[in-house]
This record gives structure tokens, C-alpha cells and sequence, in this order.
């Protein structure tokens, strides 16, 4: 769970530099959501916080 909580915390980073579009957030946030629901043993909190993320960064 630290490793996951680090990936989310770097894109975040990148985004607030201006490294990566607000876009390009959500769609990582997205496929990481399918990554761990692919997963042996799926973590919903951390599927519920990925969609949380992309859901926040799509354009409205």
C-alpha cells in the first residue's frame, strides 16, 4: 500500500509542475483503478480513491 500511496502522490507532483495535463491524470488514474481490480486481491478503498482522482481531473 506505501508503494500505491507513493505513484499517487508523484503524479500529483507532476501534475501541480506542469509536468502532465490534468487529462493525462485521469487517464493514469483510470488505468491504475483497472490495474488493481484486475488484481488477486483487489483493495476497493484504492479503486475508490484512483476514480475519485480521475473523476476530479476530467474536464467538465
Amino acid at each position: 500500500m506505501n508503494a500505491f500511496l507513493l505513484v499517487v502522490e508523484l503524479v500529483n507532483l507532476l501534475e501541480k509542475r506542469g509536468t502532465i495535463s490534468s487529462d493525462d491524470v485521469a487517464k493514469i488514474a483510470e488505468a491504475a483503478a483497472l490495474a488493481v481490480a484486475a488484481s488477486s486481491e483487489p483493495d476497493v478503498n484504492s479503486i475508490n480513491l484512483l476514480q475519485a482522482i480521475a473523476a476530479a481531473r476530467r474536464p467538465k
